[in-house]
């Protein structure tokens, strides 16, 4: 956990002046850790007093909703497909109510749910949602209108996204303000994370 907080903190002075709004965490391949470092560091933050957003972009293996104990509904992918809309906020610095999951909402609000983190001023968390296909990011526009929506409601957005090995993650990455590379010792090879830095450059 000490690990973490220090993490956040590096994360939160990376960028000098300008916050990081939007962090992307990706790793050269599967099996890295990278789910248990996004929602880790979506606790850090909102821990620290921030309202924080957790996506998990990664359709090819959704894994946060088991990893949190949260449900298997209708996420990003139906908002990708303009099945599920953002519901209007009355007040742009919170989380519109509808948008918490903690009793039986109709399932056509079910797009985001309320992760409980003691002490923390917000932690909501978007499932991947029933992704039939994995060409959703294919919709740059589309995804660049979400994100700007979504920080119109938090003020940090981390996404689980697909490993570099992915097509999906490079251009995720492009609609981000930071990208954090997990790599795992003794289990990444030198060569697949190189390759995923220069993807990345």
């Amino acid at each position: 956990a000490q690990g973490f907080r220090k993490l956040g903190v590096v994360l939160k002075l990376n960028d000098g002046e300008k916050p990081i709004r939007t962090l992307m965490v990706t790793s050269p391949g599967n099996g890295e850790g990278k789910t248990t470092v996004a929602a880790n560091l979506a606790s850090v933050f909102s821990r620290q007093g921030k309202r924080v957003l957790l996506i998990d972009a990664s359709f090819n293996h959704p894994c946060l909703h088991t990893l949190l104990g949260l449900k298997d509904e209708n996420g990003f992918a139906e908002l990708l497909h303009g099945e599920q809309n953002l519901p209007a906020s009355d007040n742009d610095k919170d989380m519109p109510a509808d948008w918490i999951n903690e009793t039986n909402i109709h399932p056509q609000y079910n797009v985001t749910q309320r992760y409980k983190n003691e002490g923390d001023s917000g932690f909501w968390v978007l499932p991947a949602g029933k992704a039939t296909q994995t060409n959703e990011f294919d919709q740059v526009e589309k995804v660049t209108q979400i994100l700007n929506e979504l920080k119109e409601r938090v003020e940090v957005i981390i996404l689980d996204a697909p490993p570099m090995s992915s097509a999906n993650a490079s251009m995720i990455a492009t609609q981000t303000d930071a990208v954090l590379l997990v790599i795992k010792s003794g289990y990444t090879k030198v060569e697949t994370a190189i390759s995923a830095i220069q993807q990345l450059k």
